[in-house]
């Protein structure tokens, strides 16, 4: 399968500075919640991208978009993602929050996912201009983390805002 020619739904801006952290080395781990074409695309890029679908259907979508891809662990988990993620067992470079739209569940995932973003690392969040997620962009913005947003239309025209926060590497002196 030729994965280039999987463009993910991303707005440009987010898109061109999502391809120059993720680099040409393929050496970050990504979490992606909400399967798409960005799955391939982002298996082209990281060294292993785990993604969580709740949609049954667009799992089996998603599961054709990426036969033959050795890098993607796709997993159907339409409740207890947290524990799902904690089983995983490890931090991500990239956290990617653009699925679980259904009443409140992306605001949960936004209340939930920046504990496992590795330090040095970023998390993502798409539509933030959306008022139902407010309150999860409210709570983003009181880690205290350094924000880049992106305002603009995807490869469809759709126009949304893209939040990415940065998690500031540890040090120790």
């Amino acid at each position: 399968m030729n994965m280039i020619n999987f463009q993910p739904h991303y707005i440009e801006g987010m898109k061109h500075f999502l391809e120059s952290v993720l680099g040409e080395e393929k050496t970050l781990y990504v979490l992606e919640i909400g399967s798409g074409f960005s799955t391939p695309w982002l298996a082209s890029r990281a060294y292993k991208v785990y993604t969580i679908e709740h949609d049954a259907a667009w799992y089996e979508a998603s599961e054709r978009w990426i036969s033959g891809v050795y890098n993607v662990s796709l997993n159907l988990v339409p409740r207890y993602w947290e524990t799902f993620i904690n089983e995983i067992n490890r931090g991500f470079d990239i956290v990617i929050a653009d699925g679980a739209d259904e009443e409140g569940a992306r605001v949960a995932v936004m209340k939930a996912v920046w504990r496992w973003v590795n330090p040095g690392g970023w998390l993502f969040v798409d539509d933030t201009d959306r008022e139902e997620y407010s309150e999860g962009v409210k709570f983003l913005d009181s880690l205290g983390w350094p924000k880049v947003s992106w305002f603009g239309e995807d490869i469809y025209g759709r126009k949304g805002r893209v939040d990415a926060y940065y998690r500031l590497p540890s040090f120790q002196i």
